[in-house]
């Protein structure tokens, strides 16, 4: 039984035996089921990346691994965002396997995380069986670093596949008119699995299931490959891509510079919309990168400054201030879920209250204030505001600001997507209309590669300017760091989303306020 089905591209695939539901859009049809369906898999993928952002860093200290060693880890994940993704793109649009475009390179994806997850966790294990550490205490460790690496390396290589799938996927069978509402759905997976995965990382796994583990880490990377392999594993199974017929046997995906070409074609023809998404995505992971890896810490170096220092200099609280971080994040994924959830709630009852009020004149308020842009717009600008506010240092101001940006984040992981879905389609129904198909079904995986590029790469460049400011900072050595100083990272992380802000006063009004 599969409930989601492609799109029929004209009248004549119903006459010629599409298997539907009904004899009308597949779409409309279970539509509820549909949207389940088709976004459960952010839910399991997301698990993923709280792991990444909530005990990783802690799980490699504990392994012994340097400070700069775990910095040059983190930049793994922006590398291969903006090299690998993109070019799983191009591979994807041309794919011509029976399972379709998007789900092999989701289903392979899912079994690299899953085993490269469960590597990084159980590392110690894994290089002793090997008998990897059998020589001198030194190399022991050597064999244990170098392992670890591969296999972080693989897990940020591997959720490429799956987060361009997931989303091509979107893009693939949903109507123009609907992306808005499937990319809110996706971004609702996503805010509950922050949620998820953080409620889980606050748990004492070893005590209460410990036949998933004996160390936390452990335990937490088991119950999160659990989840993506049941969530991904709904939507490959329910799910019903219509098979390629765009592949052309001329082209090979795997030859790089094939790949680079088509990239640059699909870069020049970018619609204008889509552009200006980009370059306001590229602004705004400037910082949010900071605000990611550093809120938490921010949070417990405020809750530190409550602590009375003992003779060794040492805080008898240290534990405490990290839960305090903890504690933040979560109010953070709390505070996004929720405005996950009301948001697109706001935009389709002002787009219905406009057409209500269209017949009377007398009216004044104009409701087009609750559109996409508008919205996103005023996302930056509190991002902006609540990262300056981070110098009034009080715990208790600090949970407000964290909550406040959790509106922020909401808006960033739901309207560049259904911007650029509605894009997409529209590029698709004018190809269709001109008879090339092939073209238009091949643009999809591209633009969304193009779309992450401008995600990733802006991550590379903060990670790196991170590390400077540290070390210009006198903290490039472990140890505690204060708060002025993850405050004054943060004031200037800000600045980069008011650029973001100004950006995104070019998108279009017209063109996504009902959608």
């Amino acid at each position: 039984m599969h409930f989601l089905q492609p799109i029929p591209e004209s009248s004549s695939d119903l006459e010629e035996g599409v298997d539907l539901p009904h004899a009308h859009n597949p779409w409309s049809c279970n539509r509820g089921q549909n949207l389940l369906v088709l976004n459960a898999g952010f839910l399991g993928l997301q698990g993923v990346f709280t792991v990444l952002f909530g005990s990783t860093t802690a799980y490699l200290k504990s392994l012994g691994l340097g400070g700069w060693l775990i910095s040059l880890s983190w930049l793994a994940g922006p590398i291969a965002g903006a090299l690998f993704q993109p070019y799983v793109g191009v591979w994807s649009d041309n794919c011509s396997s029976s399972l379709g475009k998007r789900r092999p390179f989701i289903i392979a994806g899912t079994v690299l995380i899953i085993l490269s997850l469960i590597g990084t966790a159980r590392a110690k294990q894994i290089v002793t069986l090997f008998s990897l550490s059998s020589g001198s205490t030194s190399e022991s460790h050597i064999g244990l670093v170098i392992f670890v690496e591969i296999c972080i390396l693989i897990l940020n290589f591997a959720i490429q596949p799956v987060q361009l799938g997931l989303r091509s996927l979107i893009v693939d069978l949903v109507p123009q008119e609907q992306q808005h509402e499937a990319n809110a759905w996706a971004a609702r997976f996503t805010l509950g699995g922050n949620i998820l995965g953080y409620c889980l990382g606050s748990v004492d796994l070893p005590r209460h299931l410990p036949f998933l583990g004996r160390a936390q880490f452990q335990a937490l990377s088991s119950l999160v490959s659990i989840n993506l392999l049941l969530c991904t594993s709904i939507t490959c199974y329910f799910i019903k891509e219509q098979k390629s017929g765009v592949h052309d046997s001329s082209y090979h995906p795997t030859t790089a510079r094939s790949g680079i070409r088509d990239l640059w074609k699909t870069l020049r023809t970018l619609p204008s919309s889509t552009r200006t998404v980009c370059f306001a995505q590229f602004f705004s992971w400037l910082g949010w990168f900071p605000f990611l890896f550093y809120a938490s810490s921010y949070v417990g170096a405020l809750k530190r400054q409550d602590f009375s220092i003992d003779s060794q200099g040492v805080s008898p609280r240290w534990e405490e201030s990290a839960r305090a971080g903890s504690l933040a994040m979560s109010v953070f994924a709390l505070s996004s879920f929720v405005m996950g959830l009301v948001l697109p709630q706001v935009v389709e009852l002002s787009s219905r209250f406009e057409s209500s009020l269209s017949l009377k004149s007398s009216w004044r308020w104009n409701p087009e204030l609750f559109t996409l842009r508008r919205i996103w717009l005023a996302g930056q600008v509190i991002f902006a505001g609540s990262m300056l506010l981070t110098f009034f240092k009080r715990i208790s101001v600090a949970y407000i600001i964290v909550g406040a940006i959790g509106f922020s984040w909401a808006t960033s992981a739901w309207i560049p997507y259904a911007i650029i879905g509605t894009d997409i389609q529209r590029q698709i129904q004018q190809a269709e209309c001109i008879g090339m198909n092939d073209e238009g079904a091949r643009v999809v995986a591209k633009v969304m590669g193009i779309h992450n590029i401008s995600i990733a790469s802006p991550q590379i460049i903060s990670a790196l300017a991170c590390s400077l400011f540290f070390w210009l900072r006198g903290n490039d050595h472990a140890g505690e760091v204060d708060a002025t100083t993850y405050a004054l990272l943060l004031s200037i992380a800000g600045s980069a989303a008011i650029a973001s802000a100004w950006v995104i006063r070019d998108l279009p009004e017209e063109s996504y306020h009902q959608m």
